[in-house]
């Protein structure tokens, strides 16, 4: 999209503020309108469980835009701080005039996790059945606290599946500790 549309893309955009625990969509429903996180977090719920953590920067609802899509996750503000979101609803879009020019890029989204070969409940199988080396000493929890921390937040690995707190604790727990020579 060429920078000289983005002003018109920041006049469609709605800025809303959303309290800790309020529902920015609903699993199931048609989707009507694409979200930006502005500020604050978004849990990404399936089925009643929560499987990613949205962040400023991330976005969702993009189908909703282009397709006539039910949305493949329940999104809610997470809190503590409010969540800020800007939003563009299909209409709006559509008469912004954008609409022919914008592609949105082909990404791992929600709805492919469903069909994933490695699904949360055997991936988190597999990882506790692996056997860490006897000489090789467990990682302290708050180590395997960071390391689920950093994989929450990372967003290439949130775009590729959405990981239940077991199986993260799982794969931290399968970490090992190396230590580079300088």
């Amino acid at each position: 999209l060429p920078r000289s549309d983005l002003p018109r893309i920041a006049q469609s955009l709605t800025r809303h503020e959303w309290q800790p625990g309020q529902r920015l969509v609903r699993e199931g429903e048609m989707g009507s309108a694409f979200f930006l996180i502005q500020a604050g977090e978004a849990s990404v719920m399936t089925k009643h469980e929560t499987c990613a953590t949205l962040v400023p920067g991330d976005y969702f609802g993009g189908h909703a835009l282009t397709t006539n899509q039910r949305n493949m996750a329940t999104i809610v503000a997470k809190g503590p701080a409010l969540l800020v979101t800007l939003s563009m609803s299909q209409r709006g879009f559509q008469e912004s005039g954008i609409a022919k020019r914008m592609h949105f890029p082909k990404r791992p989204n929600i709805h492919t996790v469903h069909m994933d070969l490695f699904s949360s409940q055997s991936l988190g199988k597999e990882l506790s059945h692996s056997n860490r080396p006897s000489s090789q000493a467990a990682l302290p929890p708050e180590e395997i606290k960071f390391i689920c921390n950093a994989i929450r937040r990372n967003a290439n690995l949130r775009a590729l599946h959405c990981f239940s707190d077991d199986v993260l604790r799982n794969i931290a727990r399968t970490a090992e500790r190396r230590t580079v020579p300088r």
